[in-house]
């Protein structure tokens, strides 16, 4: 447990008037009881090891509850313009006045001593009225984009009540809090393809269906602390990849797949065919960048000069390459 001497090293760190002396002492006993300095090299490469690896979980840690500060946020800003809009439509009234109001509006009199000469309604611009208030409301009934809505994604996942889960175009994976004390002997994980199980000393602990069909045979799964609690971490890989899941398991509150982050691609990640495409394209932009001709371009020109040089009996003073990726020399005249 990583708090298990956090009593001892708060003594420590108080007695010796902060981190600087703390650091002193520490190192000074490694000094003085330990070889520690009889590998330098060796002791500076720990140092910084652990350093770094400590570096990356507060960073890991601070960017969730800047996440989920920005998350909550974003959801007050959401409650109170909706609160707002809700304010408006009940204040807001339309007042209809004659043309002998307007213009004592226009003047500055009082409309209350105008004579109202208001001419009856026909009925037809009632019904008229009637028909456009109930688009209205059939316009209100109609089902929204659920693409747009949901939560604003933490690290393209999110956290509920019993795990925390992250995902790339390709995989998933899930950090479920489990109790501490339970031996990994009792700990089972089952995964399929569609549903996942996990029992702590024989009972059901927590039990879903995935969003998305997985790939079962690929999951892989081990036990270790996440945000300073015991925990089952699963990874495991979409039985369809490149898309983004709105949830981990189904019934768990969904994200919003819009607001996701989408990570760098590799070309390590792209399949035998695609690969060679985006090489060649990435090529011919860098080659079109520095003013030279493409790949295909330059191939065709190549071609012309070999064609040139077997037949010197032609006029070439007018051949042409016809276009980007074709292959005609135009029209050639013999001498």
């Amino acid at each position: 447990m990583e708090d298990k001497f956090d009593g001892m090293f708060m003594t420590i760190v108080n007695e010796s008037k902060g981190i600087e002396g703390f650091l002193t002492s520490f190192f000074s006993f490694m000094r003085r009881k330990t070889d520690f300095f009889s590998t330098p090299d060796k002791g500076r490469e720990f140092v910084l090891k652990y350093f770094e690896e400590q570096n990356r979980v507060y960073q890991d840690n601070k960017r969730k509850e800047e996440q989920k500060a920005k998350q909550k946020e974003e959801q007050k800003r959401k409650e109170e313009e909706k609160k707002k809009q809700e304010e408006a439509r009940k204040t807001a009234k339309v007042v209809e006045v004659t043309d002998e109001e307007a213009e004592a509006i226009k003047r500055g009199e009082d409309i209350s001593v105008v004579e109202k000469k208001v001419p009856p309604k026909p009925q037809a611009k009632v019904e008229e009225i009637k028909d456009d208030e109930k688009k209205e409301e059939d316009k209100k009934d109609e089902p929204k984009d659920d693409d747009d809505k949901g939560l604003i994604p933490v690290n393209n996942g999110s956290i509920t009540d019993q795990y925390v889960w992250t995902q790339t175009l390709r995989e998933v994976t899930m950090n479920i809090y489990i109790p501490e004390g339970i031996p990994s002997r009792n700990i089972k994980v089952n995964a399929t393809v569609t549903h996942l199980k996990i029992t702590v000393g024989g009972k059901v602990h927590i039990e879903g269906e995935f969003f998305d069909k997985i790939k079962a045979d690929d999951h892989v799964w081990t036990i270790d602390t996440f945000e300073k609690k015991r925990c089952v971490i699963l990874t495991f890989d979409k039985f369809e990849g490149q898309s983004w899941w709105k949830c981990a398991l189904k019934g768990e509150p969904e994200i919003n797949t819009k607001k996701v982050e989408p990570e760098n691609s590799q070309l390590s990640d792209l399949d035998s065919e695609t690969r060679p495409v985006v090489e060649k394209m990435m090529i011919d932009q860098r080659r079109k960048a520095a003013g030279l001709p493409s790949l295909e371009e330059e191939k065709n020109k190549d071609m012309l000069k070999g064609f040139m040089a077997q037949h010197p009996e032609m006029d070439f003073s007018k051949a042409k390459i016809s276009g980007p990726g074709q292959n005609s020399f135009g029209n050639f005249n013999m001498n």
